[in-house]
Protein backbone atom coordinates (compact mmCIF):
# COMPACT_ATOMS: atom_id res chain seq x y z
CA UNK A 1 0.00 0.00 0.00
CA UNK A 2 2.94 2.01 0.97
CA UNK A 3 4.49 1.79 -2.68
CA UNK A 4 1.41 2.19 -4.27
CA UNK A 5 0.39 5.47 -2.61
CA UNK A 6 4.13 6.70 -3.52
CA UNK A 7 3.80 5.64 -7.05
CA UNK A 8 0.66 8.16 -7.38
CA UNK A 9 2.75 10.75 -5.60
CA UNK A 10 4.91 10.16 -8.00
CA UNK A 11 3.18 10.49 -11.10
CA UNK A 12 1.23 13.71 -10.04
CA UNK A 13 4.90 15.22 -9.64
CA UNK A 14 5.61 14.34 -12.77
CA UNK A 15 2.27 15.49 -14.49
CA UNK A 16 2.91 18.37 -12.42
CA UNK A 17 6.25 19.11 -14.01
CA UNK A 18 5.55 18.86 -17.95
CA UNK A 19 2.68 20.97 -17.60
CA UNK A 20 5.24 23.58 -15.82
CA UNK A 21 7.61 22.85 -18.69
CA UNK A 22 5.12 23.06 -21.51
CA UNK A 23 4.33 26.77 -20.38
CA UNK A 24 7.38 27.60 -19.74
CA UNK A 25 7.84 27.23 -23.33
CA UNK A 26 5.18 28.55 -24.73
CA UNK A 27 6.02 32.08 -26.83
CA UNK A 28 6.56 35.39 -24.79
CA UNK A 29 4.89 38.32 -26.44
CA UNK A 30 5.78 41.43 -25.00
CA UNK A 31 2.89 43.82 -26.10
CA UNK A 32 4.52 47.29 -24.59
CA UNK A 33 7.49 46.98 -27.19
CA UNK A 34 7.79 50.43 -28.13
CA UNK A 35 10.48 52.30 -26.34
CA UNK A 36 8.68 55.67 -27.45
CA UNK A 37 5.37 54.68 -26.51
CA UNK A 38 7.07 54.14 -22.65
CA UNK A 39 9.50 57.37 -22.79
CA UNK A 40 6.21 59.53 -23.78
CA UNK A 41 3.47 58.36 -21.39
CA UNK A 42 4.56 56.44 -19.03
CA UNK A 43 3.38 58.09 -16.24
CA UNK A 44 3.75 56.74 -12.72
CA UNK A 45 1.83 56.84 -9.31
CA UNK A 46 1.94 60.73 -8.49
CA UNK A 47 0.98 62.11 -11.52
CA UNK A 48 -2.08 64.30 -12.02
CA UNK A 49 -4.21 66.32 -14.51
CA UNK A 50 -6.19 69.32 -13.20
CA UNK A 51 -8.91 69.95 -15.93
CA UNK A 52 -11.58 72.86 -15.86
CA UNK A 53 -14.65 72.12 -17.53
CA UNK A 54 -15.59 75.01 -19.38
CA UNK A 55 -19.11 74.04 -20.00
CA UNK A 56 -19.94 73.98 -15.68
CA UNK A 57 -16.59 75.42 -14.56
CA UNK A 58 -16.52 72.62 -12.14
CA UNK A 59 -12.52 71.13 -11.26
CA UNK A 60 -12.23 67.65 -12.27
CA UNK A 61 -8.46 66.25 -10.67
CA UNK A 62 -7.00 62.96 -13.30
CA UNK A 63 -4.78 61.18 -11.08
CA UNK A 64 -2.71 57.37 -12.09
CA UNK A 65 -3.91 55.08 -9.75
CA UNK A 66 -1.99 52.21 -11.14
CA UNK A 67 0.68 51.40 -13.35
CA UNK A 68 1.71 47.73 -13.58
CA UNK A 69 3.12 44.79 -15.83
CA UNK A 70 0.53 41.98 -16.18
CA UNK A 71 1.33 38.17 -17.48
CA UNK A 72 -2.12 36.81 -19.22
CA UNK A 73 -1.53 33.37 -20.84
CA UNK A 74 -3.46 31.40 -23.60
CA UNK A 75 -2.62 27.82 -24.74
CA UNK A 76 -0.42 28.77 -27.35
CA UNK A 77 1.12 31.92 -25.93
CA UNK A 78 1.79 34.13 -22.73
CA UNK A 79 1.55 37.77 -23.35
CA UNK A 80 2.93 41.09 -21.27
CA UNK A 81 0.40 43.92 -20.92
CA UNK A 82 1.51 47.16 -19.36
CA UNK A 83 -1.49 49.09 -17.98
CA UNK A 84 -1.93 52.16 -16.48
CA UNK A 85 -5.08 53.22 -14.90
CA UNK A 86 -6.40 56.83 -14.49
CA UNK A 87 -9.12 58.15 -12.11
CA UNK A 88 -11.08 61.24 -12.49
CA UNK A 89 -12.30 62.63 -8.78
CA UNK A 90 -14.27 65.78 -8.96
CA UNK A 91 -13.40 68.59 -6.84
CA UNK A 92 -16.96 69.47 -6.51
CA UNK A 93 -18.70 67.45 -3.66
CA UNK A 94 -21.83 67.47 -5.43
CA UNK A 95 -20.69 65.52 -8.10
CA UNK A 96 -18.71 62.79 -6.68
CA UNK A 97 -20.81 59.91 -7.55
CA UNK A 98 -19.78 61.90 -11.47
CA UNK A 99 -16.30 60.05 -12.05
CA UNK A 100 -14.31 58.31 -14.79
CA UNK A 101 -11.55 56.22 -15.58
CA UNK A 102 -8.98 55.92 -18.06
CA UNK A 103 -7.39 52.59 -18.87
CA UNK A 104 -4.43 53.04 -21.00
CA UNK A 105 -3.22 49.95 -22.48
CA UNK A 106 0.67 49.90 -23.98
CA UNK A 107 -0.15 48.07 -27.64
CA UNK A 108 2.92 48.07 -29.52
CA UNK A 109 3.24 51.19 -31.41
CA UNK A 110 -0.42 51.70 -30.12
CA UNK A 111 -2.13 53.18 -27.07
CA UNK A 112 -5.37 52.06 -26.50
CA UNK A 113 -7.57 53.21 -24.07
CA UNK A 114 -10.80 52.27 -22.52
CA UNK A 115 -13.01 54.87 -20.99
CA UNK A 116 -15.84 54.27 -18.56
CA UNK A 117 -18.41 56.71 -16.14
CA UNK A 118 -20.45 56.76 -13.65
CA UNK A 119 -23.24 59.01 -13.30
CA UNK A 120 -25.21 58.20 -10.25
CA UNK A 121 -25.04 56.84 -6.75
CA UNK A 122 -26.15 53.63 -7.46
CA UNK A 123 -23.01 53.11 -9.08
CA UNK A 124 -24.28 52.69 -13.23
CA UNK A 125 -21.77 53.59 -15.10
CA UNK A 126 -21.19 53.06 -19.10
CA UNK A 127 -17.93 51.77 -21.06
CA UNK A 128 -17.03 52.99 -24.30
CA UNK A 129 -13.30 51.23 -25.74
CA UNK A 130 -11.12 53.40 -27.83
CA UNK A 131 -9.27 50.98 -29.96
CA UNK A 132 -6.89 52.90 -30.52
CA UNK A 133 -6.96 55.81 -29.57
CA UNK A 134 -4.20 57.24 -30.84
CA UNK A 135 -0.10 55.95 -32.07
CA UNK A 136 2.82 57.20 -31.88
CA UNK A 137 4.81 58.93 -33.59
CA UNK A 138 1.37 61.52 -34.34
CA UNK A 139 0.84 61.85 -37.89
CA UNK A 140 -2.72 62.64 -39.50
CA UNK A 141 -5.08 60.13 -40.77
CA UNK A 142 -7.18 57.59 -39.84
CA UNK A 143 -6.72 54.95 -37.35
CA UNK A 144 -7.64 51.94 -37.25
CA UNK A 145 -10.63 50.76 -35.59
CA UNK A 146 -13.12 47.87 -35.79
CA UNK A 147 -16.22 49.54 -34.67
CA UNK A 148 -15.77 53.21 -35.10
CA UNK A 149 -14.33 56.34 -37.03
CA UNK A 150 -10.93 57.38 -35.65
CA UNK A 151 -8.89 60.15 -37.80
CA UNK A 152 -6.42 62.57 -36.59
CA UNK A 153 -7.13 66.16 -38.36
CA UNK A 154 -4.17 67.86 -37.61
CA UNK A 155 -1.08 68.08 -35.21
CA UNK A 156 -0.03 71.34 -34.46
CA UNK A 157 3.95 72.12 -33.44
CA UNK A 158 2.23 74.53 -31.03
CA UNK A 159 -0.63 75.20 -29.26
CA UNK A 160 -0.94 77.59 -26.00
CA UNK A 161 -4.16 76.41 -23.27
CA UNK A 162 -4.81 78.41 -20.54
CA UNK A 163 -1.27 80.32 -21.36
CA UNK A 164 0.48 76.98 -21.18
CA UNK A 165 2.50 76.15 -24.27
CA UNK A 166 2.32 72.47 -25.56
CA UNK A 167 4.20 71.16 -28.46
CA UNK A 168 3.48 68.34 -31.06
CA UNK A 169 -0.19 68.21 -30.55
CA UNK A 170 -2.06 65.45 -32.57
CA UNK A 171 -6.30 66.43 -32.69
CA UNK A 172 -8.02 63.26 -32.37
CA UNK A 173 -11.70 63.11 -33.69
CA UNK A 174 -13.73 60.07 -33.23
CA UNK A 175 -17.45 59.18 -33.61
CA UNK A 176 -19.83 56.53 -33.31
CA UNK A 177 -23.57 56.74 -35.19
CA UNK A 178 -26.16 54.68 -34.25
CA UNK A 179 -28.30 53.66 -37.11
CA UNK A 180 -31.99 53.87 -36.42
CA UNK A 181 -34.69 52.91 -38.97
CA UNK A 182 -33.91 55.53 -41.78
CA UNK A 183 -31.86 57.77 -40.13
CA UNK A 184 -28.25 57.70 -37.48
CA UNK A 185 -28.32 58.77 -33.83
CA UNK A 186 -24.92 60.33 -32.74
CA UNK A 187 -23.36 57.91 -29.91
CA UNK A 188 -20.15 59.61 -29.31
CA UNK A 189 -18.58 62.89 -30.69
CA UNK A 190 -15.08 63.16 -28.95
CA UNK A 191 -11.96 65.43 -29.77
CA UNK A 192 -8.84 64.72 -27.91
CA UNK A 193 -5.86 67.20 -27.86
CA UNK A 194 -2.46 64.80 -27.13
CA UNK A 195 0.63 66.22 -25.95
CA UNK A 196 3.54 64.54 -26.75
CA UNK A 197 5.24 64.72 -22.76
CA UNK A 198 2.18 65.89 -20.88
CA UNK A 199 -0.89 63.59 -22.37
CA UNK A 200 -4.15 64.83 -23.00
CA UNK A 201 -4.24 68.47 -22.69
CA UNK A 202 -7.89 69.01 -23.83
CA UNK A 203 -10.73 66.90 -24.07
CA UNK A 204 -13.93 67.45 -25.72
CA UNK A 205 -16.38 64.59 -24.74
CA UNK A 206 -19.96 64.41 -25.94
CA UNK A 207 -22.11 61.33 -25.32
CA UNK A 208 -26.01 62.71 -26.40
CA UNK A 209 -27.55 59.18 -25.51
CA UNK A 210 -26.44 59.20 -21.90
CA UNK A 211 -26.71 63.12 -21.50
CA UNK A 212 -22.83 63.47 -20.91
CA UNK A 213 -20.66 66.22 -22.28
CA UNK A 214 -17.55 68.15 -21.11
CA UNK A 215 -15.23 70.14 -22.54
CA UNK A 216 -12.10 69.97 -20.13
CA UNK A 217 -9.27 71.81 -20.61
CA UNK A 218 -5.71 71.24 -18.60
CA UNK A 219 -5.07 73.98 -15.81
CA UNK A 220 -2.05 72.24 -14.29
CA UNK A 221 -0.35 68.94 -13.86
CA UNK A 222 2.71 67.06 -12.44
CA UNK A 223 4.03 64.03 -14.36
CA UNK A 224 6.12 61.57 -13.29
CA UNK A 225 8.34 59.11 -15.23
Amino acid sequence: MKNYVSFILLMCFAFLLADCKKHQDLPVYVMDSDTMIDKHFDFKAGSYWIYKDSLNGRIDSFYVSSNYITKQGTENAIYVFHYIVIRDVSETAAFIADSSRWVFDFRAYDMWAGYSYGRNGYGWASTITYSPLFHYPFSVGDIYSSFDTVNVTQVDSFLAINGLPYYNVAKVHQHINVGVTSSDITRMDDWFFVNDSVGLVKMKIWHPLDNISHIWELQRYNIVK
